[in-house]
């Protein structure tokens, strides 16, 4: 996992300081001193000069989207035993998954399935889920 992590994150990080450190110094000070924070450079896309932009939107985008996504990822237990894990969940949310999929097995496949066809999210589940496949 921190081999992915670590060499995705660092690409990404790199690409877009290549993107920004390539404007003249001055720029580069403006930039930062005006969106100080990568979501707030993300936020606000369409001040920045048209020549970086699709840069900084594909790399900055990629950074914020392994940061969450590794952020949500937790470490395999393959010892536990599905009642184990039936008696973390909330009853109201247990009855829910078990009305919508039958039982917690169910529901599993069904996440497995999304994200092997999807990528590494499994799409439609509020909250996000993160699976790595």
């Amino acid at each position: 996992m921190h081999y992915h992590y670590n060499i995705l994150h660092k690409n990404y990080e790199v690409k877009l300081l290549e993107t920004l450190r390539g404007r003249k110094i001055e720029e580069e000070s403006k930039i930062e001193k005006q969106f100080p924070t990568l979501e707030e450079l993300m936020r606000n896309l369409e001040q920045l000069p048209e020549e970086i932009k699709d840069d900084v939107r594909f790399f900055g985008g990629g950074l914020i989207n392994h940061n969450f996504f590794f952020a949500h990822l937790t470490k395999f237990e393959p010892k536990r035993k599905e009642h184990e894990l039936e008696d973390k969940i909330s009853p109201p949310l247990l009855n829910l998954i078990q009305e919508k999929f039958t039982d917690l097995k169910e529901l599993k496949k069904k996440l497995v399935k999304s994200a092997l066809k999807d990528g590494p999210w499994a799409l439609h589940c509020r909250p996000l889920i993160a699976i790595d496949v």
